[in-house]
């Protein structure tokens, strides 16, 4: 597809769950569109973690479905080294002054806050929303007992990763069924995490 011009994909799903989508195009995937797309059970609705609204597209939503338990779903989306640029200046991010062969960052949803961009004297304060502010990466927030689904997807474009959720085992989605605290993950795959009240 030249530039400008539109292109229309059907995609037809045979499961629930997180299905990753890359066309696959000459020169870097970073270029190519690749997407996440979260297959959830029929006559599901969706709604606003926040105002309670009913939405119909969004990384953080509640699920209520049609037959079950509603449950809290979060979708994170990795990706290696895209090209990231401020929106105010146009400059990258990361200028190849922290890495020395590309000029870009390891992100979630295309969002990323380099830990020295948090220069602080103190590390034990790296971590405090207090002291920076909430992240520019996406902050998971539940309450407890909430019914939680993590997708995970990897887009682009050449690391496997580890997610972790500290502190509480997660059951992993088409594997043994076995409790884990840690899920790797290869470029093109996706998982779904079940954390289910104890």
């Amino acid at each position: 597809v030249l530039p400008a011009e539109p292109q229309q994909l059907r995609c037809f799903a045979d499961e629930e769950g997180p299905i990753y989508s890359h066309a696959h195009t000459i020169g870097e995937a970073q270029h190519g569109p690749f997407a996440g797309l979260i297959v959830e059970p029929k006559g599901s609705e969706f709604y606003d973690p926040y105002s309670g609204d009913p939405i119909v597209t969004g990384s953080q939503a509640i699920i209520d479905p049609a037959d079950g338990d509603p449950f809290r779903e979060f979708c994170l989306h990795y990706n290696d080294y895209p090209p990231l640029k401020d929106r105010d200046t146009g400059e990258y991010i990361v200028n190849n002054f922290e890495h020395n062969h590309n000029t870009g960052v390891t992100s979630i949803n295309n969002r990323n806050e380099p830990y020295h961009y948090r220069d602080d004297e103190d590390a034990a304060y790296v971590h405090s929303s207090a002291v920076h502010g909430e992240p520019a990466t996406p902050t998971l927030e539940a309450y407890s007992n909430d019914p939680i689904r993590i997708r995970l997807f990897l887009g682009s474009w050449e690391d496997q990763h580890n997610f972790t959720l500290h502190g509480r085992p997660v059951e992993t989605q088409d594997l043994n069924p076995q409790d884990t605290v840690t899920q790797i993950i290869s470029p093109g795959e996706a998982f779904t995490m079940f954390v289910d009240p104890e």
